[in-house]
């Protein structure tokens, strides 16, 4: 299977990342995990985070919450000091049957002062998410940490243990395509695949570049080694070297064990580098050193070690426009622009629209258990949708009527048919990818809270005034 997505979230740059590197000591993390941190996102954010990966890989959220603890009558009560993610993120993970099967998440309660064997007592399993708490200091055999420990190996040993696909993973072991252009796609990657030289994929959000950078890495003769995903846009700016790099045990405060760098824990296979572009300038330099000399230095030591990796680099920004804007250095694109490929948008391949719709309808199918089908008229009205969201936004719609309709006819109720219906009276050229995810991710939760703001708004995580400048925004359908 594919390797399983941890996400540390949480408003503490150092718990997180003393969290992480608490990980890195546990074996099955390193040989199965791909670990990454977010500082201080928002429950939206973080919430759409963790179903953007869901949709590709099974997803481990550990999210870290600040808190003001009380207690009444033996009865644990608390009061977060930011973002709370118990009452907006679990709700919504744990109210869709389909992402309990891809997501476990643990909650890290953080505080002083309490003695964390006595609070499992009070905080046990609830349904697919455990709960942690304790101050989460520097020694290692605290409770906490043993605690945190447990509940990852509970979650990895769910997902290692089982052995069905991500149904949504839609292109997880195969790319479907029809279309010339697609074709010419397959024939870069056969070419390049033996060839272990630096490839740069572009194209829009959505259209499945990591996917190909898979496929060339599964039919390399690096196949057997890791493949390291990392995006360069997510990436804390403070914790760049850290991440990539690694560090060595009190090489700042936090630190407290040393601790293997992307680029090392790829070493023997390939290491895939999503959204370069996005790259600040002050690292690009930092990222072209290593490409040259393909040696590491870990933060807090001057020793240099050698790293055997194959770059995959991805970007949806033309990153030619971005050299002559001064805004990626041109020795950096060139180093990485030797093999490069184009994946076209969905809107201009409708022939590979049937095709793609079966591939995800078949898994659906083969994980439910039933023979659901779409009707012809909205295999039609797929086809002729312009698709801003890519092969991305097309599995979504697949999902979500597949998900509403509950006969084997598609739409086959009024809900189903209300999703499908946004799409014959879209009309979102003018929508980046980021527009358009954000209006589907609104209009989805309109739909399935029936149109109810309140309950729409708490879904999201936002306030109901947000909620009605997004729908004037978008101009959302209204449910009735």
């Amino acid at each position: 299977m594919n390797r399983i997505y941890v996400i540390i979230a949480g408003s503490d740059s150092k718990t997180i990342a003393a969290i992480r590197d608490h990980l890195t000591t546990i074996e099955k993390v390193t040989s199965d995990c791909d670990v990454e941190l977010v500082l201080s996102p928002t429950p939206k954010e973080l919430l759409k985070a963790i179903l953007k990966k869901a949709l590709q890989t099974k997803v481990i959220a550990i999210m870290q919450e600040d808190i003001i603890p009380r207690f009444e009558n033996s009865d644990f009560e608390s009061r977060p000091v930011h973002h709370s993610y118990m009452n907006t993120v679990l709700p919504a993970l744990q109210s869709t049957p389909e992402l309990q099967a891809l997501v476990s998440s643990i909650l890290v309660y953080c505080f002083q002062g309490l003695d964390a064997d006595e609070t499992t007592k009070l905080l046990n399993d609830h349904g697919n998410f455990s709960l942690v708490a304790g101050s989460f200091g520097t020694r290692q055999d605290d409770p906490e940490w043993r605690h945190l420990k447990s509940a990852i190996m509970k979650a990895i040993r769910k997902f290692t243990e089982t052995q069905q696909d991500n149904p949504f993973s839609g292109l997880k072991d195969q790319m479907i395509g029809h279309s010339k252009t697609m074709r010419d796609v397959f024939s870069f990657i056969d070419a390049v695949a033996k060839v272990d030289l630096t490839v740069l994929i572009q194209g829009e959000t959505g259209v499945g570049k990591e996917l190909v950078a898979r496929q060339i890495h599964d039919q390399s003769n690096r196949s057997k080694g890791p493949f390291v995903t990392v995006n360069c846009g997510a990436i804390v700016d403070g914790l760049f070297e850290s991440e990539l790099f690694g560090h060595e045990k009190g090489a700042f405060t936090g630190a407290v064990s040393q601790n293997k760098g992307k680029f090392e824990m790829a070493d023997g296979g390939s290491i895939f580098l999503d959204e370069i572009g996005e790259l600040p300038k002050n690292q690009q330099v930092k990222m072209l050193r290593v490409l040259e000399t393909h040696t590491i230095t870990r933060v807090g030591s001057s020793k240099e070690i050698p790293v055997n990796v194959r770059v995959i680099a991805a970007t949806n920004k033309p990153l030619d426009a971005a050299v002559k804007a001064n805004e990626f250095r041109e020795d950096l694109f060139y180093r990485i622009s030797g093999l490069q490929t184009y994946l076209p948008p969905l809107c201009e391949r409708p022939k590979d629209i049937p095709p793609l719709v079966n591939h995800f309808l078949n898994q659906l199918n083969e994980e439910a258990k039933v023979r659901k089908s779409f009707d012809k008229e909205v295999l039609e009205t797929l086809q002729n949708y312009s698709w801003p969201g890519n092969v991305r936004e097309l599995r979504n719609i697949v999902e979500g009527a597949f998900s509403l309709s509950p006969s084997n006819r598609i739409p086959s109720s009024p809900a189903a048919q209300k999703l499908l219906d946004t799409l014959k009276s879209s009309n979102h050229k003018t929508l980046n990818p980021r527009e358009q995810s954000e209006r589907d991710t609104y209009q989805f939760a309109l739909i399935r809270n029936e149109g109810n703001r309140r309950k729409t708004a708490s879904e999201l995580g936002v306030d109901v005034k947000t909620l009605r400048k997004k729908i004037k925004k978008y101009k959302l359908n209204m449910p009735r």
